[in-house]
């Protein structure tokens, strides 16, 4: 036991920025939970107020599929390199590869699900409102980043679905 802390000691800066990936992504989670179930009206209210949050909290949730769109895809770039860093750690650290790779996947698997997704939006859930308000502003930062990735994404996405289709695939 000792040894294998002692491997893991060595990959601290993967496995930190393993961690890091995951509690981002929870942050996604739980902002677009409460962005979906906050109430509007309230938000109006708030807004008409003079809340700038409120007013960040109506624009997201007004633009919900291009929002969408950019969480899925922040998120998923996020898992994908949390679940590489801790591989790249469960392959150094482990003699067998078979076993390095159920490890991960199993540790991962569980992380992703408890973590990264059921715990945030529940906590979100419980208070959409208050939370909305908390994550609106930065969620605005990030889209103005993202959007043009994700509306790129989802043009692809969109062709994939074919003339034929009468909704786009995209969010």
């Amino acid at each position: 036991m000792n040894s294998f802390l002692t491997v893991l000691s060595g990959h601290w800066p993967l496995l930190a920025g393993a961690a890091l990936c995951v509690l981002i992504a929870a942050f996604f989670a739980a902002a677009e939970t409460s962005l979906l179930f906050a109430n509007k009206t309230r938000l109006h209210q708030l807004s008409e107020e003079g809340n700038r949050r409120a007013d960040a909290a109506l624009r997201l949730s007004q633009e919900r599929n291009r929002l969408h769109s950019a969480l899925l895809l922040v998120e998923n770039m996020l898992l994908v390199l949390a679940v590489t860093l801790v591989s790249v750690v469960s392959l150094r650290t482990f003699e067998h590869a078979l076993h390095a790779v159920a490890a991960a996947a199993i540790l991962m698997g569980l992380v992703v699900v408890f973590i990264a997704k059921i715990a945030p939006k529940g906590l979100a859930a419980r208070d959409p409102d208050r939370v909305s308000l908390l994550v609106a502003v930065p969620m605005l930062a990030v889209m103005k980043i993202i959007s043009p990735l994700a509306a790129a994404t989802a043009s692809v996405a969109d062709f994939f679905s074919g003339p034929a289709s009468s909704r786009p695939l995209s969010c």
